[in-house]
């Protein structure tokens, strides 16, 4: 986390149909591309409300989702071409993605050790 980030990706570099996911808190996607893109997600409403009002995610739009929704069938996608963001301030989200790929390898090159649960 960033007090004072140089965010780098602009609107224009979302392109029809893209989703863009900050996966740095606020420190490479531009507010700018946020406003510019039709709809933003994020993990955490109450999280980032909190980090807001904590000086981060500043110009950020205030309308957005919670992924939450999404997963449930109750997104709001329009169409093929909306181009989103995604904001996800939970670490744990990023660990749930990388976990089984890394899994499945180590059961294919038979290394590793497998904890009780």
């Amino acid at each position: 986390i960033v007090k004072n980030p140089r965010p780098v990706v602009a609107p224009e570099m979302l392109k029809p149909g893209s989703v863009a996911v900050s996966l740095d808190f606020d420190a490479t996607l531009m507010a700018s591309a946020a406003q510019a893109a039709d709809g933003m997600w994020v993990d955490d409403g109450g999280q980032f409300e909190y980090y807001r009002e904590h000086g981060h995610f500043a110009e950020m739009p205030r309308n957005y989702e919670e992924l939450a929704a999404l997963v449930a069938g109750g997104g709001s996608r329009r169409n093929e071409s909306d181009r989103y963001v995604v904001v996800n301030l939970g670490l744990a989200l990023e660990d749930m993605a990388t976990a089984l790929p890394l899994y499945r390898r180590a059961l294919e090159r038979e290394i590793g050790t497998l904890l009780p649960c």
